[in-house]
């Protein structure tokens, strides 16, 4: 905006304003008008309604008067007409009363005189209801008839003997008057206003109702006041008015010449920037929209592009990897954060290609689509996977585009890049979580969140009988090598279905599409040639045979399938169906209501833990191990063997063992009892099992006081780096580990020494019979004896008698547990 035009702007402004100012004050004037004619308005009413009171004295006096005379009570009973005519008639007449009535009891009338036939005949209109005992001994209202407004006197007679008017009445004396319009004019002429019988259309100052006997207006005077209060405030408003205009005629002028006084000097501050070559003179100026300010900016600009272009690069350099190649390729230019990443310093970098950063997964074909991008005078974004001097791995998210000389022609190109390899780093977490590391198969927590997809799905679970078997005979690297090559052919002959290891001998095929008799076809084709053709293991060959449960179904598949394989073993069935099968919808029932009631215990936090002692044997001292149990609605509580393998099928595991976990912590920080928890692999490769599991241990301070046990054993590997990670940090925080169920199933003493067992807990199964079984009793010797030789302590349970004690006993073991020595409680009661 121009100088000139911004003078006027100020100058209408400020018109405006005192316009303003002007309209301000009429409306505050007129509204002090309206509150001043309010007030008198108010005053008015009060004394207005005071002098009609007054006006009314003289009848209300006589009427009262009249009611108290003895001769009047007499007239009453004799109803003598030539008395009233001398004594009510004449005096009636003399004092201006239009009406005058004498009623008995009953309400009939005994006397009754009117001023003038002209006048309408009040016999008929008089309410008799005001002529009762129940309303005031004196009262007043009024009547309209034939348009006569009519005001009436009443009062009950009572005799002179009776001035508190305790007595019934004898009968009741009534006076009237008509306000005539010459009765009207004298009320304007005493309050000096106009005064008259309201009219509808007609507007009045204020209006005063005249109320019928029951309260409610008849007919209204209006009152009209005079103007006075208002010809004093306008006078008033006039000379404040002209004081307005005279302020506002001097604020403008002074308003023109600081205006004229702001030209001069933005343009002896601009002369002076120049000559200084320094914008910071400008001060505020560039940011004014007129000549002065486009002056400003035209000066500042040239000042601050250069600034700018400096600070851009400064901060780009702070927060991301930033490089420069020139047209071929050879870097001209790089970062501090360039380097560090990259592991190479400036001098290393500057001259060579980024194939000194290369990483041997890409292919050269990702170098060339990337080379043909900037070529065709496009940007290039995406993940670059690279390699450091150190070897390591590292994923930047690139940004890399031309930059272009003034005639249009590339002559570098730049980089920048953010660092996302924790994101990746994560990405790989998360699948080795879901990947079995023994074949390479998608594990069983994977099949579970690919279970959770809607829609029918068939799913086949396949299980490797007498594995075992294999393991104990031909060793546990023969049997890793059969089910590595189990899975490796179960990928060259499935197509149509994902393939996933779900335990130790256990696999299973996951078909989303096709009909139920070409996946029970495909199925069958794969089970023929897995057990047809046999497995080359290293010199020996060995065929497998398989015993196979299918379900089809959009809902609990896992559930069915398991529920069919469980069936199949016990009933030694090697093929079985769901669908067909009418006994196991029996266990589908069972398992629903046991589903049920685990989610009832984890909504009501019912999932409690109890404790058995494990005592030493050497001075009768104890630890404990901490058991989970399920208390139902009913109060029953339940222990694992009835919810523990429902819970996994149904997803809710986590839950139960974060609630057990929670409660096992709570009551032992309180305490200094060495404990020990059982945890599974699956608890073990998962993150919120265990981030809660060590928090609480720093949480509680309760290192060195908890044993964790092993149970699955043949699912933990101790190379698997999750397995290996776990161990490492629950032994730096004072953690102890124990095997659990120690000669039954995965029994290596290896695996053992691998993964730094500090107990071995001895299966009851071994352990029950040792006082009647010599063959039990010689496994567990030998046992003992190798674990005492490795310097792990042995733990025995299952001591159900005392036979089984003193046997355990003899063997040197250090500890032992059972139901001869103490039953498992609640946690609660354990210590007291």
């Amino acid at each position: 905006m121009s100088l000139n035009n911004k003078i006027l702007l100020l100058i209408v402004s400020a018109l405006s304003l005192f316009i303003l100012s002007f309209l301000y004050f009429w409306k505050y004037n007129a509204q002090k008008i309206d509150e001043l004619q309010n007030i008198r308005v108010q005053e008015f009413q009060a004394t207005f309604g005071e002098l009609l009171d007054l006006h009314g004295d003289k009848f209300q006096t006589m009427n009262y008067d009249y009611s108290y005379w003895d001769e009047l009570v007499s007239f009453v009973e004799s109803k003598n007409h030539q008395w009233a005519e001398v004594n009510l008639k004449e005096p009636m007449h003399v004092n201006h009363i239009d009406y005058c009535a004498v009623y008995d009891t009953r309400g009939q009338v005994v006397h009754y005189d009117q001023s003038s036939s002209a006048l309408p005949d009040l016999r008929k209109r008089l309410p008799l209801s005001t002529l009762s005992s129940a309303v005031p001994l004196f009262s007043y209202y009024f009547i309209v008839e034939n348009g006569y407004l009519i005001q009436v006197f009443s009062s009950p007679i009572q005799p002179s003997s009776d001035f508190m008017r305790q007595s019934p009445p004898k009968g009741y004396f009534v006076i009237a008057k008509v306000w005539s319009p010459r009765y009207i004019a004298d009320l304007a002429k005493i309050t000096k206003q106009s005064v008259e019988l309201a009219k509808n259309g007609k507007t009045y100052d204020f209006l005063y109702p005249l109320a019928s006997h029951e309260g409610k207006a008849v007919a209204h005077l209006g009152v009209r006041l005079t103007t006075a209060t208002g010809e004093i405030v306008d006078s008033i408003f006039k000379t404040q008015l002209v004081f307005i205009l005279a302020v506002g005629i001097i604020f403008v002028a002074l308003l023109s010449l600081i205006l004229l006084r702001l030209v001069t000097k933005p343009l002896k501050q601009i002369a002076e920037s120049i000559r200084a070559k320094d914008p910071r003179i400008l001060g505020r100026l560039p940011s004014q929209h007129d000549e002065m300010g486009n002056i400003a900016r035209a000066v500042s600009d040239y000042f601050t592009n250069t600034a700018v272009l400096e600070n851009y690069k400064t901060v780009i350099d702070l927060g991301y990897i930033v490089s420069k190649t020139d047209r071929d390729g050879y870097i001209t230019y790089t970062n501090k954060a360039f380097e560090t990443i990259s592991g190479f310093s400036a001098g290393e970098l500057i001259g060579n290609k980024h194939n000194i950063t290369k990483h041997p997964d890409l292919p050269r074909e990702f170098y060339t689509r990337l080379w043909s991008t900037l070529l065709n005078g496009d940007v290039y974004i995406g993940i670059i996977k690279n390699r450091a001097k150190d070897g390591k791995t590292y994923y930047l998210r690139s940004v890399i585009a031309p930059i272009y000389s003034p005639a249009r022609e590339s002559v570098e190109y730049i980089s920048i890049a953010i660092d996302v390899t924790e994101l990746f780093v994560r990405m790989e977490q998360i699948a080795r979580q879901t990947t079995d590391s023994l074949t390479g198969l998608p594990n069983r927590q994977q099949l579970t969140e690919d279970l959770a997809i809607e829609g029918v799905q068939s799913l086949a679970l396949l299980n490797i009988k007498r594995f075992r078997a294999i393991n104990e005979s031909y060793g546990y690297e023969t049997g890793d090598m059969l089910l590595r090559q189990f899975a490796h052919k179960l990928n060259t002959l499935v197509s149509t279905a994902k393939i996933y290891r779900v335990s130790g001998d256990e696999f299973a095929l996951l078909f989303d599409e096709g009909s139920e008799s070409d996946v029970r076809s495909e199925l069958g084709r794969i089970i023929n040639h897995l057990e047809s053709e046999p497995f080359d293991l290293s010199g020996t060959s060995l065929n497998v045979d398989l015993l196979v449960a299918y379900a089809r179904s959009e809902n609990n598949l896992r559930m069915k399938c398991d529920m069919a394989l469980h069936y199949a073993k016990v009933n030694h069935l090697s093929f079985i169906d769901f669908n067909r099968n009418v006994e196991i919808e029996n266990e589908l029932k069972q398992a629903k209501e046991t589903t049920a009631l685990i989610q009832h215990a984890i909504k009501y936090r019912r999932i409690i833990a109890f404790g058995q002692k494990i005592f030493n044997t050497r001075d009768n001292s104890f630890k404990i191990e901490t058991l989970m149990r399920l208390v139902t609605p009913s109060g029953e509580i339940l222990t694992p063997y009835r919810f523990l393998e429902q819970s996994k099928i149904a997803g809710l595991y986590e839950k139960m063992t974060l609630q057990m976990l929670a409660c096992v912590f709570d009551y032992f920080k309180g305490n200094q009892a060495v404990f020990s928890v059982n945890l599974t692999f699956e608890d073990i490769v998962n993150n919120d099992v265990t981030a809660f599991f060590f928090n609480s241990i720093e949480k509680y301070a309760l290192q060195g006081r908890i044993i964790i046990e092993l149970v699955e054993t043949e699912q933990i590997d101790a190379a698997h780096s999750e397995t290996g990670r776990f161990i490492e940090r629950a032994k730096a925080l004072g953690c102890r580990i124990s095997i659990d169920d120690f000669g039954s199933g995965y029994s290596n003493f290896n695996y053992l020494v691998s993964i730094g067992v500090d107990y071995l807990k001895i299966d009851g199964s071994l352990i029950q019979n040792i006082d009647t079984d010599p063959n039990a009793f010689i496994t567990v010797k030998a046992i003992v004896s190798l674990a005492q030789a490795m310097g792990i302590e042995i733990v025995a349970e299952f001591v159900h008698s005392q036979s089984v004690m003193e046997r355990v006993v003899s063997l040197g073991i250090e500890f032992m547990q059972g139901y001869h020595l103490h039953e498992p409680e609640p946690l609660e009661t354990l210590l007291l």
